[in-house]
């Protein structure tokens, strides 16, 4: 996606999807190999997030249902 910023979906296998970014601040400096690293990098850490959350829903579940913020 222009010059400087690179995009990465990935799709889990329930077909959650998830976008991770990456971009460099001179043009000059970018490297698709690079960005390609650091995007995906960035959407498997929101993995570990959610998968973080749903395992503090999982473990309060007994003592009342966990809500949306």
């Amino acid at each position: 996606m222009g010059n400087k910023t690179t995009i990465c979906l990935v799709t889990l296998k329930n077909g959650f999807e998830l976008v991770g970014t990456s971009a460099c601040v001179d043009a000059a400096n970018f490297d698709e190999a690079i960005g390609q690293k650091w995007a995906k990098k960035m959407a498997v850490d929101k993995i570990t997030e959610l998968e973080g959350y749903k395992l503090q829903c999982d473990m309060e579940e007994e003592s009342e249902p966990c809500t949306d913020a």
